[in-house]
This record gives C-alpha cells, structure tokens and sequence, in this order.
C-alpha cells in the first residue's frame, strides 16, 4: 500500500498507488476524484463523509459504551474539516484537522467514492459469522457496510479496498490533528470489586455536578446502550480530559484499565470520557449510523 504521509505527488507515484491499490484498470485519473472532492467541500458545516468501525453494544464492556457509540470513526464536513478518533479508542480521545482538496481527493480515490452508489449495501462476512463489528462507508445518500470484515468471496474488490484503506487513513489524520475542545459525554459505572483500594482511585472530580445523579448501579449497567452517555460542559468537560491525559500517560500510577477509577465511599465506579463532534444528535449519536 502507498504511503499516506506525503502529500505531493508524482505521475510516478500516482500510477503506482492505482496499480497496487485499485488496479491500473479500474484507476479512475486524479481530475476526476479533484471534482468529486470539490464537490463534497462545498463550504458547508455538514457532515459529508463518514467512515466508521462500528461494534454491538453487546459486543462492548458497559463502561466503554459511551466512548464506542459512534465506532472508530473518520467524518468530514463540507469545509474540509475532519475529525477522527484515536485508532487506540480505548480512551475515547479525538482529533481535529483541515483537509485540502488535494488531500481529500487522495482519501476519496483510496475510498472509491467514486463506485459508492453501485455498490451501496451490506457485504456479508466469510462463513457464518454472526454479531460482528461493521465498518460503514456513507456520504448520507450512498452507505456501504462490510460486515465483519466482509471477507465473503463474492465481495466486490473495490469494497475489499475500501476497507483496507480505513485504517491508514485514520493512523495518519490522527497524526496530524489537534486535540478535539469543547463538550464531552460520560458515563459512571459503579464497579464489583471486593478491594477497591488497589485501584490508583480519584475522589469524585465535579463540584456542579452530583455523582448520585450520573452513576449507574453494578445490575443496570449490563443494560446500558448507545445513546446513554450524560452530556458535560464548560470547565467541567475541561476537567474530565486533563484526568483522562493524566490517567492515559500513567501520571497516577499504572493502570491497565481505559477508564477513571473514582472511588467514593468505598465504591469504586468507572468514569469514561468521549469527546464530543458537531455532527451528533441529542442522543449523542451519528444520526447516519442510526436511521430512522
């Protein structure tokens, strides 16, 4: 596979992604994928491009919900902007970059935009896989799913590298992007643990907000689903990701879990941050992977 991390490009290494890549036959020219990224960056504040790696809820812990409601996503809105999650979404932390046209017509052709419509749909997974993780492909008119892994001999080659390029691309524009500011959503699950006090544990951190009326009990938790997670503001959402760094670079010692273990009266609950994007309802949901 090409490198992504250089962005000018020669005839040379066009023709060379096209021929590892998408096959010199079914390369469509760099004009073409310029116009198709022309378009999608009409100067609007939409959502125009998501690509996302999307598990069942049941598949995922419940303090992780929260953090894995929208999948380890890559979306674009029509400036060009982008916002991407850490590929290690264990913490939930999330990135925020500008695109140039250029760029964006080098992720669209490692996409294939360009055949989105004829190959809208679900790709099945190879045997008879079952409550598997999706990676969606959808610009909100055409969506494409490959379903846990889409490895099913009839899969169409250009789904294959569609998926294959997902990854890639959030490895670099996370490289690239700035920490992601404004709003977080949470979630606090209180925990089963006989000795608490082997967690590196931090007192309850918001004043204005009251542990009792976010926390979630040991036996509710196992239910919890996307689109739980409580939205926090301001300085506390401020608060939130300085512990999250602390506890992600070991400041409090070692810590093996993704969480932050808060400890209050002898309970030990699970705090979870995710960072929030504009393109959520008021569920905390990308409405694209969860129509109507």
């Amino acid at each position: 596979m090409r490198s992504i991390g250089i962005p000018e490009r020669t005839l040379d290494r066009v023709i060379l992604a096209c021929a590892v890549l998408l096959t010199l036959a079914s390369c469509a020219g760099s004009e073409d994928y310029g116009a198709l990224a022309a378009e999608i960056c009409d100067g609007s504040d939409e959502l125009r491009i998501l690509a996302s790696v999307l598990s069942p809820a049941a598949r995922v812990n419940s303090e992780q919900r929260v953090i894995l409601e929208n999948g380890s996503y890559l979306v674009l809105d029509g400036q060009c902007r982008y916002w991407v999650m850490n590929p290690d979404f264990r913490w939930g932390g999330s990135r925020s970059g500008q695109l140039s046209h250029e760029r964006l017509a080098e992720m669209l052709r490692d996409f294939r935009y360009d055949v989105w419509p004829e190959h809208s749909g679900r790709h099945r997974p190879q045997g008879g896989a079952f409550d598997v993780s999706d990676i969606v492909f959808s610009d909100g008119v055409d969506t494409t799913v490959c379903v846990g892994g889409c490895g099913a001999p009839e899969v169409p080659e250009e789904v294959r590298q569609m998926r294959d390029a997902l990854l890639p691309w959030r490895l670099a524009l996370w490289e690239s992007g700035e920490p992601v500011e404004g709003d977080v959503r949470i979630s606090v699950t209180e925990r089963f643990e006989r000795f608490p006090d082997r967690f590196p544990s931090i007192p309850w951190p918001l004043e204005t907000i009251a542990l009792e009326d976010v926390a979630v009990s040991v036996d509710d938790s196992a239910y919890l689903d996307y689109g739980e997670g409580v939205l926090v503001t301001g300085e506390n959402a401020a608060r939130l990701r300085e512990l999250r760094q602390e506890f992600a670079a070991g400041a409090h010692g070692v810590w093996w879990y993704h969480f932050i273990p808060v400890l209050e009266d002898g309970v030990l609950y699970s705090l979870s941050v995710r960072d929030v994007t504009p393109f959520e309802d008021e569920r905390g949901l990308f409405p694209w992977l969860y129509p109507e």
